[in-house]
């Protein structure tokens, strides 16, 4: 892919925005968006960073693996920072 899954706003909450190539693809929308629920907080951004990482790693597996159904497992925020620590 071109380009990477990146972080946006809209009115003041965090959401996933998708390359177009890919939205096109799979989900057959120009542009495609997921919306956190999570309002734009420095600690809201690095737990909104984490996902969209962890989702563009499946986009970019090289056995075309990739889940659009976005069915993740993420961990809250604060249990991202513990197991950082340890």
């Amino acid at each position: 892919m071109a380009r990477n899954v990146t972080i946006s706003t809209d009115k003041g909450y965090l959401r996933l925005q998708f390359p177009s190539a890919l939205s096109r693809a799979v989900y057959g929308k120009r542009q495609f968006y997921k919306a956190l629920g999570r309002s734009d907080t420095k600690q809201n951004r690095q737990w909104a960073e984490a996902i969209a990482a962890k989702i563009q790693a499946d986009i970019d597996r090289p056995d075309d693996l990739f889940d659009p159904t976005l069915n993740f497992n993420f961990k809250p925020i604060k249990n991202l920072w513990i197991n950082s620590l340890q």
